[in-house]
């Protein structure tokens, strides 16, 4: 006969297995899988509570029997141990006491991860066992703690080569984020990585960068200081994809351009294709260190480098007053309420003349302590030079359009021998995100280590003592002795 109770048997087995599966099929259902696991513990504990009364009825007629249903009942307490574990799985709490927070994420990635509104699946592909696997692990954790949309899952990049493949993965710690329509891939574990990935994988697409070459620009490498092989790995560790070639690869697709201390002029041809993409609401960074290099593109915008090194009190300690300091007079609208302390050796002033088409802006200024060394012995003089306030940074926008422009007067800034001093590289992408539009993108520095002895005291030494050879057998024997005094109930 077809009891009420054993309908909530196998009910209660059917929810969880039914849990189980679309805990590992849907990961992020989380109210529908809470909702199956809860039901399934209440129904097979109260099949097993009911069982256990008939057991003990039966106990001492039929062995075989009792021997049966003791076998059953432990399947149904998996069953329930499996179903509440799930629950726990959907909501928990974490706490971290590292000094560092090396287990708790930023505010920018918390509120990245909050910004999640479809399941996005991240898939990690590293070598198992090693420091990296566990550090993805414990990243990826962390994200999805704060949003259950945020699955994950980890390969063994020898063990999975068919997933691999189907990502195009080749390199041991390469994170894939996948939103069921497109996917995108980083190299590196770190917070950064992650977080950026999520961003792309929500907006659904990759800006493009053209670096310019073919002018004597500065090249992509990270063997020469003057190089920009640091800076083009940081934004494309973001998230850009980073095309380097000539004017000439100018389209429609591309959606900033930087030409970064060109040594020789462009030609017409070049200038044209330059204002037709920008008269295309376009965007620029255009970075040139001194009056003569690329006259035509100066020209272009009706600005002008200025002839003397700009000294400022205000400089980076051991780099000298050509190195100053520019964290005071920044624009909001491009750098929020934030000031970055950015180093820019060899700096000089932009002149900009009267032109109907644009109209000019102050991006970034050096301070009052300032002046142009016109005399080029390194002292302020009151007869020949005056102090400062002069714009080593401008933006330049279109009156009738979207074109934006960024000038600079220095490319060491972001150079392989500078970008990592003060706050010259957050400066340096919060400009790209600007001009893109991808001000969400985010550089997350990693977490600064602090060395903290620990020192202890002859009473903590005392009870590690006793916990060791004294404590553990002690929880031992207190468990025996309550599987002891709940054998004898049965």
């Amino acid at each position: 006969m077809i009891t009420s109770e054993k309908i909530a048997g196998i009910l209660g087995i059917f929810l969880a297995v039914a849990a189980i599966v679309l805990s590992q099929l849907y990961p992020s259902q989380t109210a529908l899988i809470t909702l199956f696991s809860v039901c399934s513990v209440i129904l097979l504990v109260w099949f097993t509570r009911k069982h256990i009364t008939d057991l003990r009825r039966v106990a001492g007629k039929k062995r075989t029997w009792l021997k049966i249903n003791a076998m059953f009942l432990v399947v149904l307490l998996a069953f329930i141990i499996v179903t509440v574990n799930l629950v726990f799985r959907q909501y928990y709490f974490r706490l971290d006491f590292s000094t560092t927070r090396e287990y708790s994420l930023s505010e920018r990635s918390k509120k990245v991860a909050s910004l999640v509104d479809r399941e996005i699946r991240i898939i990690f592909f590293g070598r198992d066992e090693t420091d990296g696997f566990k550090r993805a692990s414990e990243l990826l954790e962390s994200f999805r703690y704060l949003n259950k949309k945020i699955v994950f899952s980890l390969s063994d990049l020898d063990m999975s080569p068919r997933i691999a493949s189907k990502y195009g993965v080749r390199e041991y710690n390469t994170f894939v984020a996948d939103n069921g329509k497109r996917y995108f891939t980083a190299q590196g574990v770190n917070e950064k990585n992650i977080a950026n990935l999520l961003i792309r994988a929500t907006l659904g697409e990759q800006k493009k960068i053209l670096f310019v070459k073919g002018h004597g620009e500065r090249k992509d490498n990270f063997t020469e200081r003057s190089a920009y092989g640091k800076a083009l790995g940081l934004i494309r560790d973001i998230g850009y994809k980073v095309i380097n070639d000539s004017v000439d690869a100018l389209s429609d697709d591309i959606d900033l351009v930087m030409i970064v201390s060109p040594m020789k002029d462009f030609s017409k041809d070049e200038i044209e294709t330059l204002k037709e993409y920008l008269n295309r609401d376009g965007k620029l960074l255009l970075i040139v260190d001194s009056s003569d290099m690329a006259p035509s593109v100066q020209a272009l915008f009706s600005i002008s480098i200025g002839d003397y090194l700009i000294h400022d009190l205000n400089h980076a300690t051991g780099l000298g007053p050509t190195s100053p300091f520019l964290y005071r007079i920044m624009n909001k609208d491009v750098f929020g309420e934030r000031f970055y302390k950015v180093v820019m050796p060899t700096v000089r002033e932009i002149v900009q003349f009267p032109n109907v088409q644009y109209e000019y802006r102050l991006l970034v200024r050096v301070t009052r302590d300032s002046w142009r060394d016109v005399n080029g012995n390194g002292k302020f003089d009151d007869e020949d030079e005056s102090t400062g306030l002069e714009d080593v940074g401008v933006l330049i926008v279109q009156k009738d359009g979207l074109m934006k422009t960024i000038v600079l007067s220095d490319g060491d800034f972001a150079s392989n021998a500078y970008i990592e001093l003060f706050d010259n590289r957050a400066f340096f992408t919060t400009l790209v995100n600007w001009l893109t539009g991808e001000g969400a993108l985010i550089d997350i520095p990693p977490p600064e280590p602090i060395f903290i002895p620990m020192y202890v005291s002859p009473d903590q030494r005392r009870k590690v003592r006793f916990t060791g050879p004294i404590g553990i057998p002690l929880l031992f024997i207190f468990a025996g002795f309550i599987v002891y005094l709940w054998r004898r109930r049965l």
